[in-house]
């Protein structure tokens, strides 16, 4: 229902990104899929860190108001007399399984997450295809994620990092993830994104570097 995202240039052709998701569903249906550079180095970030940059870095807006005021007066009829009743000004504030052509080149946990990074050998006559067997096989709930959805990304030499919730963790539970990976670029993979979203998913994003 909302998804706050974090790149971080480090000066070494690395990027980190910390996204943020919120989710809403069963905790067996939880299946984060992810296009990504090689294989990243995946921990997770405090449930505290993006509400405090968003709170840090958003826009106040303060009004001001100038002219002249006059009370309520019975007998006034002209322009610039308040209605019967009515304020004459108010104050406004702003809150501030095994698959051939598959290989595993990358697994392991962070915090309530087990995941897996996949290859998927570009020979193989369907990539996506293939991606979605060897998922569904070992456990991750992919069956939105469709051809037009991940052929892209696969056709392009990305892996795929594919998330789920471990057995005692619950929904609750759900913490920003932190990936750090080869690129030069910060990049929202949108179609995937997509896949589950609510109507009017809101995605704010953050950039931080050098310059």
């Amino acid at each position: 229902s909302s998804e706050r995202i974090v790149f971080v240039d480090n000066g070494d052709g690395t990027i980190t990104a910390v996204i943020e998701i919120v989710y809403q569903g069963p905790s067996t249906s939880f299946s984060w899929v992810l296009p990504v550079s090689g294989v990243p180095a995946v921990e997770v970030a405090s449930t505290t860190l993006l509400p405090a940059l968003s709170n840090a870095t958003r826009p106040t807006l303060t009004p001001t108001f100038a002219g002249d005021f006059c009370s309520y007066d019975p007998g006034c009829s002209g322009c610039g007399c308040a209605g019967a009743g009515g304020a004459v000004a108010r104050e406004y504030y702003a809150d501030a399984g095994v698959e051939p052509g598959v290989q595993v080149v990358g697994s392991g946990s962070a915090g309530p997450y087990d995941y897996d990074v996949i290859s998927v050998n570009a020979s193989v006559p369907d990539q996506a295809d293939t991606a979605r067997t060897w998922l569904t096989s070992n456990g991750y709930d992919v069956s939105a994620l469709g051809a037009d959805v991940l052929g892209a990304y696969l056709a392009g030499g990305q892996n795929l990092i594919a998330f789920r919730l471990s057995k005692s963790a619950t929904t609750g539970s759900i913490r920003p993830i932190v990936m750090t990976y080869a690129s030069t670029l910060g990049v929202i993979p949108i179609r995937p994104t997509a896949v589950a979203a609510q109507n009017d998913l809101g995605v704010l994003v953050f950039m931080m570097g050098g310059s």
